[in-house]
């Protein structure tokens, strides 16, 4: 599991609430096409970087849970470069 509050998101994107509810509505009928990618980091606040899957994660956390157990890949650092 991975807690909702020790992801750090980089490159946060902006989505219209449309895209958004697409996303949500997606991952009801079909689940996940994609891992969630995240790597470690050595952060004050947070343990781990979102890489890839920001509208996933965004929906699998926003469902009031503290912690997530997605599709996910684990990457290091060399290997997101």
């Amino acid at each position: 599991m991975i807690e909702v509050d020790s992801i750090y998101i980089a490159n946060p994107r902006k989505r219209d609430k449309f895209t958004h509810d697409e996303i949500k509505k997606n991952i009801h009928l079909i689940g996940l096409k994609r891992p969630i990618s995240f790597r470690k980091i050595v952060h004050e606040h947070y343990r781990y970087a979102l890489i890839c899957g920001q509208g996933a994660w965004r929906h699998t956390s926003n469902t009031e849970r503290k912690s997530s157990q997605p599709l996910l890949k684990m990457w290091t650092k060399k290997q997101a470069i």
